[in-house]
């Protein structure tokens, strides 16, 4: 990294090249008007030099604080600022059903990981036929229980809501397994092998409402490695002759 390049970075930050020029011009020509005034005899040319070029540098470094320290103070619109490679959208509740059903039938292709997908189903969000792969508890396993003590939903009606929904999304395209083992967090991911590849992770908490779920959304624009986690760990799951089978098979 250039000497240049951390004095920007332990001062002021990433600034514009040209105010920094002026900057340094006017701290530069102020001072050799000084010098220049103390041997010759023009002292009022000496003085309005000296002025001129200092103001400019203050002009220069005003400039350069508002535009480093003003960005603070700007408000922006979440919806509406190019996020960086890396960034994350992280929300305290989970999306609201309309806005998902639309983001579901926007994609080509759906592959979800969830836990009865009860209000998925009641919302009809099964009906654009884009969720083509659900992964859901096996509702014989012990793991059931678990996941019903950190429900308000009784263990045996959990278990009726798993088999129902894996029956009734059969007619709509939607290819059912079960897992045996845990499910903690629910996981969707759009269009996994093809097109703009998008996915939630919603966070599965005891005794918080399904509504209130804290959640995290990626996309392939800003997370494409995650994206490529996520999709193999779907599919290794769907593959899985040990621990998923097919209800409906």
């Amino acid at each position: 990294m250039e000497k240049r390049t951390i004095f920007r970075i332990l001062f002021l930050g990433a600034l514009d090249e040209a105010l920094w020029g002026w900057l340094i011009r006017g701290v530069i020509l102020g001072a050799l008007s000084s010098i220049w005034g103390y041997a010759s005899e023009l002292p009022g040319v000496v003085i309005a030099l000296i002025g001129f070029w200092t103001l400019i540098g203050v002009v220069a470094l005003l400039a350069i604080l508002k535009k480093s320290f003003g960005r603070g103070n700007k408000q922006v619109s979440l919806n509406t600022v190019e996020r960086p490679i890396g960034a994350m959208e992280a929300y305290a509740s989970r999306e609201e059903i309309g806005v998902f059903k639309k983001r579901v039938d926007s994609s080509v292709e759906v592959w979800a990981l969830w836990h009865t997908a009860q209000a998925t189903f009641n919302s009809e969000l099964f009906a654009s036929r884009r969720i083509k792969r659900l992964i859901l508890p096996n509702p014989d396993n012990p793991e059931v229980a678990t996941l019903a003590e950190m429900t308000t939903i009784p263990v045996e009606t959990m278990r009726r809501q798993i088999r129902e929904v894996s029956r009734e999304v059969y007619h709509f395209g939607t290819e059912v397994k079960w897992w045996s083992g845990h499910i903690t967090n629910a996981i969707t991911l759009g269009n996994p092998e093809h097109g703009e590849t998008w996915g939630v992770i919603e966070a599965f908490l005891p005794h918080v409402p399904r509504d209130k779920r804290p959640r995290i959304e990626f996309s392939k624009a800003n997370q494409p490695d995650m994206c490529d986690s996520i999709r193999l760990l779907l599919n290794d799951m769907w593959y899985d002759r040990k621990r998923t089978f097919d209800p409906n098979a």
